[in-house]
Order: structure tokens, then sequence, then C-alpha cells
């Protein structure tokens, strides 16, 4: 094997290892996209059921 082949093989493992890292930081970055989504959802229903909360107590104060 020449120096150029060497060579050629050293650049191909630097680019497949700069490709696995970029990988690895969208993998996290789903991870983390999909925790807040999570965590959204939740105080979604939180305010749903607050808005519901309030709406029975408001139409005790409802008059005819």
């Amino acid at each position: 094997m020449n120096t150029l082949d060497e060579m050629e093989k050293f650049q191909e493992g630097l680019a497949s290892a700069g490709i696995a890292q970029s990988i690895e930081k969208i993998a996290q970055m789903v991870e983390e996209n999909s925790a807040a989504s999570k965590e959204t959802a939740g105080a979604a229903q939180n305010l749903e059921n607050l808005a519901q909360s309030m709406t029975r107590t408001a139409s005790w104060f409802k008059t005819s």
C-alpha cells in the first residue's frame, strides 16, 4: 500500500468519525426535544384542567 492510499483511508476514517459524532448529537437533541414536548403537553393538560375548574367555579356566579 502506498502513502496516498493510507492518507485516503485515514481521511475516510476521520470523515466517518465526524459523521458518527453528528448522528450522536442529533440523537441527543431528539431526546431533549421529546422530553420538552412531553413537558409542554403536561403543562397544556394542567392548563386545560385549570380552565375547566375555573369554568365550573364561575358557573356558580351566573345569574338568570
